[in-house]
């Protein structure tokens, strides 16, 4: 139910309203929000669903169609508008500040402490990617050498906010997004020819669990210290066709709910909208009419 609200709040939001000058991905491409957990919500198309939960999906279709009735027109709003009622799978142990993400006062997006988040295995991933994908997704020339590649800043709480390699860059969401990270909370590697272990100097080693076949393996990482501080670069020469090793924590852009610790929440007796106001303080619950007529 809590979600339900969330994700019917965020798409009234996005119809009727432009926070920034700038237009967002969605925008830019004619459209209203998209699709990716890493720039919009954690969306899944029924087939995705069907996928994924496989025996419990047809239950969960009814659990959720259950929680769209019964909250049937209800959003949240702040100062009267709908608000920008971001939810994703999994934080790394908090959520962080809109304010500071957007450098707008969104005081409904705060620091939420998730404590049941940090104990989830997969909050630590790490993703393998071959060279030959990384152009691609990336639009790379193909004389540019992994070893341009390089994460510029990052936030207070360590999700990356800009990455370049040579003459392109991109924010931190947007590369997540096209190379389909669980997050924009990561460290990068560049792997030798030879396979995926970490050159003398670099930030970060590879864990012993990391899965390096395959275009795109994801496994949870163990290894502390691959969040904060300064990048992973080589130094000297690194063969272009390595490809990269990615260490991520947490799933989605961990602003506003968490729908993990909103569910152990709900198991704890919480009602969905106690849920609601942790996540998003501040807010009032109102029937969404004034902006769907």
């Amino acid at each position: 139910q809590a979600a339900a609200v969330a994700a019917r709040t965020y798409a009234i939001r996005a119809t009727v309203h432009q926070l920034f000058a700038t237009p967002t991905f969605a925008q830019a491409h004619g459209a209203d929000v998209t699709d990716n957990g890493s720039l919009d919500l954690p969306w899944l198309t029924a087939s995705e669903q069907r996928t994924r939960f496989q025996a419990q999906a047809s239950a969960d279709e009814v659990r959720y169609a259950e929680a769209i009735t019964s909250t049937n027109g209800q959003v949240l709003t702040y100062q009267g508008q709908p608000i920008l009622a971001f939810a994703f799978q999994l934080s790394p142990g908090k959520t962080r500040s809109g304010s500071q993400v957007f450098g707008a006062s969104l005081p409904y997006l705060s620091v939420v402490a998730c404590p049941d988040d940090a104990r989830v295995a997969k909050v630590n991933q790490v993703v393998q990617i071959p060279a030959a994908k990384l152009t691609r997704a990336l639009g790379l020339a193909s004389g540019v050498s992994l070893s341009q590649l390089q994460i510029g800043a990052r936030d207070a709480e360590g999700f990356v906010t800009s990455v370049s390699a040579g003459s392109k860059s991109w924010s931190g969401p947007e590369f997540a997004a096209r190379l389909n990270l669980p997050s924009s909370n990561f460290t990068i590697q560049l792997n030798s020819a030879a396979g995926a272990s970490a050159k003398p100097g670099s930030a970060s080693a590879k864990p012993a669990s990391a899965n390096t076949s395959g275009s795109r393996s994801v496994t949870p990482a163990r290894q502390a210290g691959t969040t904060g501080g300064a990048p992973a670069r080589q130094s000297g020469s690194v063969p272009s066709a390595a490809g990269i090793t990615v260490y991520t924590r947490g799933v989605g852009l961990d602003l506003g709910m968490s729908l993990h610790e909103a569910a152990v929440m709900a198991t704890q007796g919480a009602a969905w909208q106690a849920i609601l106001s942790h996540f998003y303080p501040g807010t009032t619950l109102q029937a969404d009419t004034k902006w769907t007529k």
